[in-house]
């Protein structure tokens, strides 16, 4: 079993992580405020839906964040 998904392809976790890690890039430049930003949905639970081809990783479905902000 992956970190995001059902899948045990490190693919997958790899191709997640970077798209996570470019979108929690934008929010901290974006809105400095930004005190933790948490995944929850479907890949916040390990239960996500990506298909793998010899193409790449194509993910099903979106990612659900939670943003929290300093006061």
């Amino acid at each position: 079993m992956g970190k995001y998904t059902q899948l045990d392809d490190p693919r997958v976790d790899a191709y997640i992580d970077e798209r996570l890690k470019t979108i929690v890039d934008s929010f901290v430049q974006g809105a400095p405020g930004i005190r933790s930003i948490l995944l929850t949905g479907s890949y916040g639970r390990g239960e996500g839906s990506a298909i793998v081809t010899a193409t790449g990783v194509t993910l099903l479905r979106d990612f659900d964040l939670v943003l929290l902000f300093h006061r």
